[in-house]
């Protein structure tokens, strides 16, 4: 479908001005694309996908945060959902996340088709 392909056109030169503005957008998305469905903690996230190099990228994993929060509709029209939350288990095992740590989880949009919706 021609509105669809030039849809994604328009969106991806969108996300390319973005990029320049928030440049975490990078180096995050190719950390999700390897991580769906897998929750890893804030402080985790922040050691993989920020690499100090560059002065623009979040200072710490707080910064991170309300990053990722500004940046939630960009990821999400990037086709990932990102998810938040504060680890309210006790750990039962040393695999487990130490109580009060925030979580992140990306997962992954299910992709519906505009032609799914003709019958």
């Amino acid at each position: 479908n021609a509105f669809i392909k030039r849809y994604d056109e328009k969106l991806e030169s969108s996300n390319l001005g973005l990029r320049d503005e928030y440049p975490i957008i990078e180096p995050l998305m190719k950390f999700v694309k390897d991580n769906v469905d897998k929750e890893i903690t804030m402080s985790d996230l922040f050691s993989k996908v920020v690499d100090g190099k560059d002065d623009r990228l979040p200072k710490d994993s707080k910064r991170l945060g309300k990053q990722l929060k500004q940046l939630s509709p960009i990821i999400r029209a990037l086709g990932y959902e990102v998810i938040t939350k504060t680890n309210s288990v006790r750990p039962k095992t040393d695999n487990d996340f130490p109580r009060g740590v925030t979580l992140v989880k990306f997962s992954k949009i299910a992709e519906v088709s505009v032609d799914s919706f003709a019958n």
